[in-house]
């Protein structure tokens, strides 16, 4: 894996990646987060990601993705604990 490489875009594009996802996303804390993983998915699939045409627009598509995911299971949560709380 070319470390190397994914150190230079991390470098380059995590606030630009970031900022969009904030804007997006309407959160901070959700959003670093999300960038987080994002960036750690790309670095697992670097071979692959350092290819694409354009490898933000992947990890930022990923971020998006989590934030869903995130707001999802959020939501669920607390739908499941308002129908269980004590009366």
């Amino acid at each position: 894996m070319d470390h190397v490489g994914f150190d230079a875009f991390y470098r380059q594009e995590h606030a630009r990646v970031l900022a969009v996802v904030v804007a997006l996303s309407g959160g901070a804390e959700l959003a670093g987060d999300a960038a987080d993983e994002a960036f750690a998915r790309a670095l697992a699939r670097w071979d692959r990601v350092s290819r694409m045409a354009s490898p933000a627009a992947w990890t930022a598509k990923v971020a998006l993705n989590v934030v869903r995911h995130s707001t999802r299971r959020l939501r669920r949560e607390r739908v499941l604990l308002a129908e269980n709380a004590p009366a």
